[in-house]
């Protein structure tokens, strides 16, 4: 059996790319060929295989099945296998009916699968977000009642010459034991057991037609970068799994890491020398923050509770102090500061002694 196009060559991408590089392939093949940006015939079609090829390269396990195995995982993963474990191939070859015995029967059709992509804001992602996500299922056609014939009329289906009515052939697979024989839906009837003589107008014999749907997502406060959202469609021809990846906009105020949110605090130098107050920015606007006397550029002050929040906890605020250019001075003032800087500091004095002694000794 040979795959109908290789998933690597579906991305742009060599065997050898990082998750990273498949990311973002996928993200900017995505965005190509999304609906409501292109229009052009077979855009639909080309992003479903978008999706297909991101839905296994995009995770761990199905890609190293899908690397070891070939066509061949894609079968094996329908049942949830695809890890590293050869004997995983036993697994599901008995969960899910396949093996070949007398009297086996054609395995049910399990559910179908989509994978997309969604962007929020920094601040979305740390409040949580309510978003509108659009997304297309397969249901039966209005036409034919699902059969695919016309006017779905029995007379235009006759048994199948492939696999004689049953629904199910055999096949050859290998596996790191060997070469078994399995049984599968028929690749000619799909599983139907029949062939249709005159197709359906509306969906040319595929029974099903495509219908656009729109629900509202509620993402979590405090979701990370790269986390997924999944949910079920359970109203079309068969269960969907869709599954979002969730991509957070870099934002130029803050950065996240863990709990923890990180800004940057501008400060007078004077206000650093005497002490005084600053301003920090905060996901809730901006705060007023107490800078004791002496503070150095780079010292970080935190504010508990004002980080990111979640039931598993409170992250804080944390901000870093910059300097602010010293503003201009009138000549008294500039006497003053004259006056400041010619005293040497203790730690000076310590440095400069321990480098005198260092340089005499050679």
């Amino acid at each position: 059996m040979k795959r109908d196009r290789d998933y690597y060559e579906v991305l742009g991408v060599n065997k050898t790319a990082s998750e990273d590089e498949i990311k973002k392939a996928y993200r900017r093949l995505a965005k190509k060929y999304h609906p409501d940006i292109n229009k052009e015939p077979g855009a639909e079609a080309k992003l479903k295989e978008i999706n297909a090829a991101y839905e296994v390269l995009g995770d761990a396990n199905k890609r190293r099945n899908y690397d070891q195995f070939g066509s061949y995982s894609e079968q094996m993963m329908d049942g949830g296998g695809g890890g590293g474990n050869p004997f995983d191939f036993f697994e599901d070859m008995f969960r899910s009916g396949n093996f070949s015995s007398a009297g086996s029967s054609r395995q049910q059709r399990g559910y179908n699968t989509k994978a997309s992509e969604l962007e929020i804001s920094f601040i979305e992602s740390v409040k949580g977000v309510s978003k509108k996500f659009t997304y297309e299922n397969e249901f039966p056609c209005n036409y034919c009642g699902g059969n695919g014939a016309f006017e779905g009329s029995s007379s235009f289906l006759k048994v199948c010459s492939n696999c004689a009515g049953t629904g199910i052939e055999t096949v050859q697979t290998r596996s790191p034991f060997g070469i078994f024989s399995t049984r599968r839906d028929c690749s000619k009837c799909r599983g139907a057991g029949k062939t249709i003589t005159k197709l359906c107008k509306g969906c040319k014999g595929r029974g099903c037609e495509s219908k656009t749907k729109t629900v509202t997502i509620k993402v979590p406060p405090g979701i990370p970068e790269g986390r997924s959202i999944a949910f079920w469609d359970k109203t079309g021809l068969d269960p969907l799994k869709v599954t979002i990846h969730v991509h957070v906009r870099p934002s130029p105020i803050f950065t996240r890491r863990g709990m923890d949110i990180y800004t940057k605090i501008y400060v007078n130098p004077f206000t650093a020398i005497f002490g005084g107050t600053a301003y920090i920015p905060s996901i809730d606007g901006i705060k007023t923050i107490k800078i004791h006397a002496g503070t150095n550029s780079g010292n970080k002050l935190k504010i508990a509770g004002l980080g990111v929040v979640t039931p598993e906890g409170k992250g804080s605020l944390i901000g870093e102090i910059y300097f602010t250019q010293i503003p201009k001075l009138s000549r008294d003032q500039k006497e003053v500061l004259k006056s400041l800087s010619e005293i040497n500091t203790s730690e000076s004095v310590k440095w400069l002694d321990k480098a005198r002694k260092f340089i005499e000794e050679g």
